[in-house]
């Protein structure tokens, strides 16, 4: 976890966090949960790719709980489809 981050069960029900990677870069993804202003619960997840020392990249995916397999499946595609290059 970054330095000066922590995780605890709280309103939001807490983080799970895991070694993730993006166009093999290697970070930490966080996975958990957390309410929409309206109530609807959702699946979070946070991936953070450290770059240089004051530069990072972030992918960011917050799915309804409500999707069916085809949604979940063409959602994931878009995701996976998603890379780092070397620009600035």
């Amino acid at each position: 976890m970054p330095a000066g981050w922590t995780a605890q069960e709280n309103q939001y029900n807490g983080m799970q966090l895991l070694p993730a990677a993006i166009s093999g870069r290697k970070g930490t993804a966080f996975y958990g949960q957390m309410k929409n202003d309206n109530g609807a619960l959702l699946d979070v997840k946070l991936v953070i790719i450290p770059l240089e020392s004051d530069l990072w990249a972030t992918e960011t995916l917050l799915m309804s709980q409500r999707l069916n397999a085809a949604q979940t499946s063409a959602l994931n595609q878009a995701v996976t489809a998603i890379a780092l290059t070397n620009g600035k």
